[in-house]
């Protein structure tokens, strides 16, 4: 080798040497050791099983129709369902006139009769026929028919007997009621007299008052000098105060004697009033009594009679069958009488035919529901001749009503390419419903769709998944969560998939370490395996037992590249101004509702959307408000985004009344205070996503170098930093979810309000949108989010239920804000 080939080859050594040591410079430069904040939560990297899902929003369908029809002709009198309404199994559906089916019943009904007594009447003719008594069975007869005529005679006597005594308790009930009727009367005449003469006693008690106090007042006036207090003072007696306090002794005894008077004519008034109420009492206890056995008497009377009654008919017809014992008997008797048997046999069998035909023609007039299930559809009403037969041509079912079972309901949902992928028929799905958020469900993956569907250029494969089991209440068009395990690792290095931070292909956890007595956290790169829903597979770059720091503990603090922990840049923390730590000052409500009412039409039309409805939201809250369809979370979050007014009460944004604003000061609060995310995107086609993000800058009359400044960064905020010149058609569903989030960040307002914002998004999308709503609450921004998918509101530390227009719950998520 030539020397100049020796001295390039050292010099490419030598450049390789420098660029490794700049690639290590760059590395640590970038990603520092810094000291970790005592509020950092950490956890260890450990080894365990892992196991990966997942989700996405669908519909609970019925996998079949079922035809009910009547089975026999006539018709319809009643139709008791309509379209659309659930039914459960056993339910009448409707009714055919069963008048002709009653008539044909109420014959075959008679028909058996008739035959059976032709039957009883031919074997009781043949017994006859064949039966020759005994002496003995003769004289036992005889002491029956005797014993019966002596029955007929007992039941006579009894009747008369208690036909004498029951008359008889008729004049003592009627004794007893005069004698309480005559009790009161002279009980109400007497203590009309008493009370004349307690009177008497009131009023002479009250004259001889009156003559005291006369008396009394006579004396004081000629000695106008005299006072008790003055007479009790002497020490020598005077007659004119003897005099005085003799009289003032006789005033003070008639007060007594009168008051004595007055509170016996009470006393006595009001004991003779208990006694005359008692009597009353007594009377009308005795009408009621007299009724009672006059009524029971009669029950008893009838029963005797109803007793000599049976008695007679047994004994007339043991006397009948007697006679019809001992007459003779010859063999062309006996024959004759068991062809009668044969003929009467063959007529019950008819009989029972017809019977039976009749009772299931009558029973055919009554449609009901065979399975549990949705009304589909009718085709006949009341008046009309309700078709008989149903049947099932070209895959639809016909037939008078159909049916949707929903005993056998599975689910249908769309997931995206690459969670597609992952999907395969027999894997185990569990199912969460947004109108029963107590209730789940599991099941089986029955079948992937081959080909594919594109919405908004999101490519999606629809997954048809089984229920196992039955679902009170579940309904064909619910809308459902369905999660499909599609990983496990049963022992790997893991680590909670809070410590990883993943941006485009790189990965990095925030390793612990002690330095100089100081715990450090330093950002490292790692190599990961299987994302589970807990936890993440680390094939390289740590080890077990190595402790690393969450991301959700990194709140304030910024790292030397400008940006804070979490991922979001400087400056794009709360109304514009960087995040600090520290503080603990009390928080301001971006959102303080009193009292809304959100009605729709008037009087007995009223509709109330939301009904009297309080909610205070702080400054940095990341909030979820879910509810089924109608709950009251659409408007709420209408009125929350200042879209739509109130019926009545007040709402205060980020502390200014909303409630009282008009239309052009709503659109300029909307434009600075409240940044929208909604399901659809919503960006302008044939536009950039840099343009798009500058669109609400550019209506505030930012100028073009500031509002481009602001755009690229919250594109570089959202991961988009790669594709500011790209249409929304040339993004994925994701990206253009992140995009939408750029633009309403870049108001820096005070409020980000998302309606169903993973609606139209894959699992893996979902994810990353919600990775970067914490990140963006953790910078102190708040995040309120309208969704009705229980993972999407697992993600906020606040969830806020929703029913009738009411919030029927509001908690703390202790596993976000533990």
């Amino acid at each position: 080798m030539s020397k100049g080939k020796i001295r390039v080859v050292i010099v490419n050594l030598l450049l390789l040497a420098v660029v490794a040591a700049a690639a290590a410079w760059g590395w640590k430069t970038l990603h520092p050791a810094v000291v970790v904040d005592a509020n950092v939560q950490t956890t260890t990297v450990s080894t365990g099983s892992i196991s990966a899902s997942v989700s996405a929003s669908g519909k609970v369908v019925s996998p079949g129709d079922i035809a009910v029809a009547p089975t026999v002709s006539g018709t319809l009198i009643a139709v008791n369902v309509a379209v659309g309404q659930h039914v459960t199994q056993g339910q009448v559906l409707a009714q055919v006139d069963p008048a002709s089916q009653k008539q044909a019943l109420e014959q075959a009904i008679n028909g058996q009769t008739t035959a059976k007594n032709a039957l009883l009447n031919a074997q009781t003719a043949l017994d006859k026929l064949k039966k020759v008594k005994t002496a003995d069975e003769i004289k036992q007869a005889e002491l029956q028919m005797a014993q019966q005529k002596a029955n007929v005679d007992s039941a006579q006597q009894t009747l008369d007997d208690q036909t004498v005594l029951l008359a008889a308790n008729v004049a003592t009930y009627q004794a007893t009621v005069d004698a309480a009727k005559k009790s009161l009367d002279d009980t109400t005449a007497n203590q009309a007299d008493a009370a004349v003469g307690y009177q008497n006693s009131v009023d002479a008690a009250k004259t001889n008052l009156d003559a005291s106090q006369t008396t009394f007042d006579n004396y004081s006036r000629i000695f106008s000098g005299l006072t008790l207090d003055f007479c009790n003072s002497l020490s020598v007696t005077s007659s004119n105060c003897t005099t005085y306090l003799g009289n003032y002794n006789s005033l003070q005894s008639s007060k007594n004697s009168y008051n004595n008077a007055l509170l016996s004519q009470k006393t006595s008034l009001k004991k003779d009033a208990q006694t005359l109420a008692g009597l009353q009492v007594a009377y009308q206890n005795a009408i009621t009594s007299q009724t009672t056995n006059l009524k029971k008497d009669a029950i008893s009377l009838a029963n005797y009679k109803k007793a000599v009654v049976t008695a007679k008919a047994s004994y007339d017809l043991y006397v009948t069958q007697q006679a019809i014992a001992n007459a003779p008997a010859t063999q062309a008797d006996l024959d004759a009488a068991q062809r009668a048997i044969d003929a009467a046999a063959a007529g019950i069998k008819s009989a029972q035919a017809s019977y039976d035909t009749a009772s299931r023609n009558l029973a055919g007039t009554t449609v009901k529901a065979p399975v549990e299930g949705d009304v589909a559809s009718i085709s006949a009403s009341i008046g009309q001749n309700a078709p008989t037969a149903t049947n099932k041509t070209s895959g639809v079912v016909s037939g008078f009503i159909v049916l949707t079972n929903v005993s056998a309901l599975r689910v249908q949902a769309s997931f995206s390419e690459a969670d597609a992928s992952k999907i395969v028929a027999g894997q185990a799905t569990s199912y969460s419903f947004e109108a029963m958020p107590s209730v789940t469900a599991v099941g089986t993956v029955a079948r992937v769709d081959i080909l594919p569907t594109t919405t908004n250029n999101v490519v999606t494969y629809a997954v048809d998944m089984d229920i196992t089991g039955g679902v009170p209440g579940l309904k064909p068009g619910m809308t459902t969560t369905a999660t499909i395990t599609t990983g496990n690792v049963p022992s790997a290095l893991r680590v909670t998939a809070q410590a990883v931070t993943t941006r485009g292909t790189t990965s990095t956890v925030r390793l612990v370490k002690t330095i100089k007595g100081k715990q450090t956290f330093t950002t490292t790169p790692v190599v990961v395996g299987l994302k589970g829903d807990s936890f993440v597979e680390i094939q390289s770059g740590v080890k077990e037992g190595d402790i690393v720091a969450l991301n959700a503990a990194a709140q304030s603090t910024i790292s030397s590249n400008g940006f804070a922990r979490g991922g979001v840049p400087a400056g794009i923390g709360a109304g514009g101004v960087t995040v600090g730590g520290g503080g603990g000052g009390r928080m301001t409500a971006v959102i303080d509702v009193r009292n809304v009412i959100k009605r729709y039409g008037v009087g007995d039309a009223a509709i109330f959307a939301l009904n009297d409805v309080s909610l205070s939201i702080e400054q940095g809250e990341y909030v979820a408000i879910m509810g089924p369809s109608g709950s009251g979370k659409s408007t709420l979050m209408n009125i929350m985004g200042a879209l739509d007014n109130v019926t009545a009460g007040e709402y205060f944004l980020d502390g200014i009344d909303v409630s009282s604003l008009g239309e052009n000061e709503l659109s300029i609060v909307r434009g600075r205070k409240i940044g929208f995310i909604f399901q659809s995107f919503n960006l302008v086609p044939r536009t950039s996503a840099l343009a798009n993000v500058e669109l609400p800058l550019a209506y505030q009359g930012i100028k073009l170098k500031e509002r481009r400044m602001r755009a690229l960064k919250a594109l570089d905020l959202v991961g988009l930093s790669d594709r500011v010149n790209h249409e929304p058609t040339e993004l994925s569903g994701g990206q253009q979810q992140r995009a939408a989030v750029a633009r309403a960040l870049v108001t820096r307002p005070a409020l980000l309000l998302a309606d169903e914002p993973t609606g139209a998004l894959d699992s893996k999308s979902t994810e990353d949108l919600l990775d970067l709503f914490d990140q963006i609450n953790e910078a102190g921004r708040t995040v309120v989010v309208i969704t009705h998918e229980n993972d999407v509101a697992a993600r906020a530390k606040r969830i806020i239920r929703m029913r009738d227009g009411k919030i029927i719950e509001d908690v703390l998520n202790a596993k976000k804000i533990a």
